[in-house]
């Protein structure tokens, strides 16, 4: 998907740029950086709340082998939220999967759970990147919070970086969709009752078919 890369050194320039402390060192570029990394995290998670597929990722984990209801996939290292959990039939078809809030209490029949599964997921930032990728047009929501975090640091008056940042953030998505188009709905079933088809819930690390 159509994300730009800032880098996080061109993040603090931004960050000392728009509070005029380029050169002052009272807070550092280390905790500049960690506010921007907590800012950057709550951003993805705002804009995949409507536009998912920017943050999307597709994993083909082990296929199950003679499984069980109960058994379990892996969640992948990165993996922050579902989007979509489909299970695939024949002629290459993939039927996408309930999910199910809590365990059935019917899971004495243990009915074959066999087969290729595919997970569509909202990717969260593995530790170590080098990097901000938000769309294009939007590096300000990154950088103007962090910039009224610094003006609080030196007793300053933050409000100017917080109304532009609300301003940008009520227009934002509106203007995503027009560049890039709305996104497509999730495909994923959430029901409290359990039947005959192949679902799934999640539980720690892990996800458990049924």
């Amino acid at each position: 998907m159509p994300v730009a890369e800032m880098s996080i050194e061109d993040a603090v320039a931004a960050v000392r740029s728009a509070t005029a402390h380029d050169n002052d060192q009272q807070v550092t570029d280390v905790q500049i950086t960690a506010e921007l990394d907590r800012e950057y995290r709550r951003v993805r998670r705002w804009i995949s709340t409507f536009m998912p597929e920017f943050y999307a990722v597709e994993y083909l984990p082990p296929p199950l082998v003679g499984a069980k209801g109960g058994s379990t996939i892996a969640k992948p290292d990165d993996y922050e939220r579902v989007i979509r959990f489909e299970r695939q039939f024949p002629m290459n078809s993939w039927y996408p999967m309930a999910m199910r809030s809590i365990k059935n209490q019917k899971t004495g029949i243990a009915i074959d759970v066999s087969g290729q599964y595919r997970l569509t997921y909202v990717a969260r930032p593995v530790d170590g990147y080098d990097s901000f990728n938000v769309p294009e047009g939007c590096e300000d929501l990154l950088t103007l919070p962090v910039a009224a975090w610094l003006r609080a640091r030196h007793d300053e008056d933050p409000s100017f970086h917080m109304q532009r940042y609300a301003d940008i953030k009520e227009t934002a998505i509106a203007d995503l969709r027009m560049r890039y188009g709305a996104h497509q709905r999730t495909g994923l079933q959430l029901s409290p009752f359990w039947g005959p088809e192949t679902s799934f819930y999640e539980s720690g690390s892990n996800f458990v078919i049924f």
